[in-house]
């Protein structure tokens, strides 16, 4: 009897850990998203100072041709960050998970202050 106690006992504390524990990480995904959209950001500003254009000029770009372009180090990790660009105006994104549907989109534009999920 003891023994069926502990075990509802675990159970239900777990079923609110769990749901706890999900909240924490998916914050920390998308505080990691917005850090790394501001550097994108940042870099799109300088690049567009130096060259007249946001990069890429047309379509669409991932990470290592941002990375290597912009000059910075933007890691994927569970995300997809991609930049598209028109001339005086670019968007740059994390999705996650990397793969199949989103199940969130953090954004960073040229009239954001500050990238947004």
């Amino acid at each position: 009897m003891e023994l069926i106690l502990v075990v509802i006992a675990i159970a239900f504390f777990t079923s609110f850990a769990i749901p706890q524990y999900n909240g924490v990480i998916t914050n920390a995904r998308q505080k990691s998203a917005r850090i790394q959209l501001s550097v994108m950001q940042s870099a799109q500003e300088i690049f567009f100072s130096d060259n007249g254009y946001y990069y890429p000029s047309s379509g669409t770009a991932d990470v290592s041709s941002i990375n290597s372009h912009l000059n910075i180090a933007v890691t994927e990790d569970d995300m997809k960050f991609q930049c598209t660009a028109s001339g005086s105006t670019f968007q740059c994104t994390a999705k996650y998970p990397k793969t199949g549907t989103a199940v969130w989109t953090c954004t960073a534009t040229q009239s954001s202050s500050e990238p947004t999920c």
